[in-house]
């Protein structure tokens, strides 16, 4: 809440800048002049959403991994509260592997249900099971319990050719490390934030590292129609052209 002190400031301001309610039509004037109290109930809410879906700077996600070092800072700035100077230390990339061209970085104790509110100050996110990810995605691969760590993921809008039509079953029986919820949830804010896009705009992401309490499976991918990231589920068994998880390098 505003302090004591910040108050008249605030109110200061405002009146020094009066002028600027010149363009406020004479009706609406009139009725923020009778309904005052209401008037600033309303100004309130537009500053608090002022970064809800705002317009977002296209950039290119660059190859250099130091650069993507110093984005995921500002993630973490901008949406959890970091100072941006804090540094990670976890970052070492594995040899001899091509085409893992992206990283995620997660910090210690971030979780499924501070990723879903963050997106949502930027972006509309539809999850089946309702806000509480993480109890209802207990099982996974990996989490931020123990310390900060990264994943290495291939630069690709849509999960991994090599791993379409390839149901979890198959997955675990391969022994495959593949993304989190969590780490596919941190990766589409990253992904948007930086480029204004979305990922698995044509299929969806099988988090097949993530069970629900079910048993089931996360999936994840961008629903055009409603114009919102979806948080779905699938049976370990399934498998189509269109899905496929994404394989992880550590």
């Amino acid at each position: 809440m505003a302090t004591k002190l910040q108050i008249p400031v605030l109110v200061g301001s405002i009146v020094s800048n009066q002028e600027s309610f010149a363009t406020l039509p004479v009706s609406d004037a009139q009725w923020a002049i009778e309904n005052t109290a209401e008037a600033i109930g309303l100004a309130i809410k537009a500053i608090q959403e002022r970064n809800q879906f705002a317009s977002t700077v296209t950039r290119k996600i660059p190859s250099s991994e130091a650069e993507q070092l110093e984005m995921w800072k500002e993630i973490y700035a901008t949406y959890f509260g970091f100072e941006a100077h804090q540094s990670f230390n976890l970052i070492t990339h594995p040899t001899g592997k091509d085409g893992f061209g992206w990283f995620v970085v997660v910090r210690k104790d971030i979780t499924m249900n501070m990723v879903l509110r963050a997106m949502r100050t930027k972006m509309k996110v539809y999850s089946y099971i309702g806000d509480d990810l993480d109890s209802g995605v207990p099982t996974n691969e990996r989490t931020s319990e123990k310390g900060d760590y990264a994943i290495f993921v291939r630069d690709g809008i849509e999960p991994d050719t090599d791993l379409r039509n390839t149901s979890a079953n198959q997955i675990a029986k391969k022994k495959l490390q593949t993304m989190t919820l969590l780490e596919r949830l941190l990766l589409e804010l990253f992904y948007f934030h930086f480029t204004g896009e979305h990922l698995d705009v044509n299929g969806w992401t099988i988090c097949a590292g993530s069970r629900f309490s079910d048993g089931n499976v996360a999936c994840v991918y961008w629903y055009s129609n409603g114009g919102e990231v979806l948080v779905g589920w699938c049976n370990t068994s399934f498998s189509d052209d269109d899905a496929g998880a994404r394989a992880v390098q550590q």
